[in-house]
């Protein structure tokens, strides 16, 4: 596997990867409102703010795509995939 997309992973704890190469989602949403995200990553369970999409991609220094639209859309995919609905991107986790 590529060592930046392994990073980028590691990063986020959206998977974990075996040393057979198989990769597991680690990060499943329990509940969520426009303000606060409550999930299990790695088994632990963790509740966190979030601000909205717009917001965070406003502040994002960085986009691996052409286009901020093509960003969310491909984020939202990753997070739905989670079971997220308001949580698109980690950027919008308030630390």
């Amino acid at each position: 596997m590529d060592n930046d997309l392994l990073k980028e992973l590691e990063k986020r704890g959206t998977a974990e990867l075996h040393p057979t190469g198989k990769v597991n989602q680690v990060t499943q949403a329990l509940s969520e409102t426009p303000t606060k995200v409550k999930y299990l990553i790695f088994g632990e369970l963790k509740e966190q703010e979030i601000i909205p999409i717009d917001e965070a991609c406003a502040k994002c220094d960085h986009c691996y795509f052409p286009t901020v639209k093509q960003c969310q859309e491909q984020q939202k995919k990753d997070a739905v995939a989670r079971g997220f609905t308001e949580m698109v991107c980690p950027q919008q986790f308030i630390d």
